[in-house]
């Protein structure tokens, strides 16, 4: 199970680069998490979770955080936290939360990989992920390039190896490998963009 997945992650990463998982603690970056570390043969001590609080759903937000973050302890994975204040940035820039968001989580992920701390921050969108970013830029009026959604690489250092699996797949791995994992209310929220 999550055989492509696992070839894109070796087709990109090399057995001793470093590499940052972005993890929420829900089953999709969970999963992720999991098939780096037991299931495509990197190196444990090379691969640690990226997460960020967005200091948008409170007390809840924080759990997620401190979940993710006992996980990590629980299972020899080292852990890289960050706070950001999306609310506030999403004032002062006049973008929505969601853009907002994206925007703090793609800066911690560029400042990640400039340092030389990881090659790849590593991010668990999936085939429905995309599906709904192509809908997206359509409903947008968005050009050609918008049409064709996400690529598996980007900006040189942001790596989705899931992106071709449907959630599905995802599911069925979390239940097999009985991989813990908390569910954010706001995904049910038709109010956020995705």
């Amino acid at each position: 199970m999550l055989k492509k997945a696992a070839n894109i992650i070796k087709q990109y990463v090399g057995r001793d680069d470093k590499v940052g998982v972005a993890v929420s603690g829900g089953k999709d970056s969970m999963c992720l998490l999991d098939l780096c570390v037991n299931g495509c043969g990197l190196k444990k001590e090379n691969v640690f979770a990226v997460n960020i609080e967005h200091g948008i759903r409170g007390e809840t937000s924080i759990g997620d955080s401190s979940f993710v973050r006992k996980y990590c302890a629980d299972n020899g994975i080292e852990f890289c936290g960050f706070s950001a204040d999306v609310p506030a940035a999403s004032r002062i820039s006049g973008l929505g939360l969601e853009a907002a968001a994206r925007n703090e989580r793609y800066g911690i992920f560029s400042r990640l990989a400039e340092s030389g701390a990881c090659k790849y921050v590593l991010t668990a969108h999936h085939a429905l992920d995309n599906a709904e970013t192509v809908l997206m830029h359509l409903f947008r009026g968005s050009g050609a390039d918008g049409l064709k959604g996400m690529d598996i690489l980007s900006r040189g250092y942001i790596l989705r190896p899931l992106l071709t699996t449907p959630k599905s797949e995802i599911d069925e791995y979390i239940k097999q490998n009985n991989i813990p994992f908390v569910t954010d209310e706001t995904n049910a929220d038709t109010a956020y963009d995705r």
